[in-house]
């Protein structure tokens, strides 16, 4: 398989429907999924003269599941990289939530972000040592970053995407979005139905969204054709009141970390850790070594009865190694894990 990330510009707003819109609202997505860049490139392909669903190329691209296309997060224009969802585990004062973008701070600035993973698992560890979760991280203190704001406001979840610009230069990414006022049709009368008021949610044209691919290596010069033939498309819902239209690109990613900086990134993040129990006068920190892993996109696990699980263990993450010996995996257990999940319908499950 090879990597490849598609740049999708919008040249038009789109709507992206999310199943939790409120009263008359019809609210979007904040990005594009992967099952709907799929329906929109299938589409797309056979809309092209003498394209049919029969073709081997239809089949292959579409339905062989020898594509994967990642979903499509939004990016910075001109950029190659996608942002990435934030953590679960990130937090952020309840009145000036974000990262800090000026340290010269002043009162309305955002107080930063704070990631309560090792406060939470400090506190789990020694729970029976009767050892109390560090009262540093229950409230928002500016002053841990040096910062001459006094404020205790209590600490939210912080979600979105985020970037990271050089060297721990965090960005959170806005999506831009606009909400249209539309009147209902009554369907006997085909005219506008009296006192029935909706609204659509779209997100707004000019921004730009990333899906990184994989892509089987047979397939790579006929789909990079393909893109180039269609290199314009329509995404998403209401496609008849002017929305929904699309510039395609697919381009080379942004490489990898190599091996030597993973490795080194495991123990920068081990290191981290025991200085951080140190700094609360224990030593559990030297006992285990730890990591972590964030899903990027959404995940469905399942046990070997195929019934819907919320966690990852250790016989997943082995089932998912290649190129490597899963028994290094043996002396690992799941220790926490912060899970949100949700319900997704429909046949497509690309």
């Amino acid at each position: 398989m090879i990597r490849k990330v598609l740049h999708i510009h919008l040249k038009e707003p789109i709507l992206i429907r999310d199943k939790k819109g409120v009263g008359n609202v019809l609210q979007s997505k904040g990005y594009i999924p992967g099952t709907t860049l799929r329906g929109a490139l299938a589409f797309a392909y056979l809309s092209m003269n003498g394209k049919s669903a029969n073709d081997e190329n239809f089949r292959e691209f579409f339905l062989a599941n020898k594509i994967r296309y990642g979903h499509a997060y939004p990016a910075k224009t001109g950029k190659n990289y996608r942002s990435l969802p934030i953590p679960a585990t990130a937090r952020s004062c309840k009145y000036n939530p974000g990262f800090i973008v000026n340290p010269f701070i002043q009162k309305d600035d955002p107080h930063g972000v704070m990631d309560i993973l090792f406060p939470w698992v400090f506190y789990l560890l020694n729970e029976k040592n009767n050892i109390d979760f560090p009262h540093q991280y229950r409230k928002c203190l500016p002053d841990r970053w040096n910062l001459n704001i006094h404020c205790e406001a209590p600490l939210e979840p912080f979600e979105g995407f985020y970037l990271i610009n050089g060297t721990n230069n965090y960005e959170r990414i806005e999506i831009k979005k606009r909400l249209v006022q539309r009147t209902a049709i009554n369907e006997w009368t085909q005219t506008a139905w009296a006192n029935k008021l909706y609204s659509i949610e779209f997100i707004e044209r000019g921004q730009e969204f990333i899906s990184e691919m994989l892509i089987d290596d047979s397939l790579l010069k006929d789909f990079e054709q393909f893109i180039n033939d269609k290199s314009e498309i329509f995404i998403g819902g209401k496609k008849n009141i002017a929305s929904g239209r699309v510039n395609i690109e697919l381009k080379d990613p942004t490489p990898f970390p190599n091996r030597e900086e993973l490795e080194q990134r495991f123990r920068n993040m081990d290191k981290a850790f025991t200085d951080f129990c140190q700094k609360y006068g224990t030593n559990s920190g030297n006992k285990f070594t730890f990591f972590t892993i964030t899903l990027q996109s959404d995940t469905i696990i399942q046990d070997k009865w195929f019934r819907y699980k919320n966690f990852i263990d250790i016989d997943d993450l082995k089932s998912a190694v290649k190129n490597e010996d899963p028994s290094i995996l043996d002396n690992f257990k799941l220790f926490h894990a912060w899970i949100n999940t949700d319900t997704v319908a429909g046949w497509n499950l690309a």
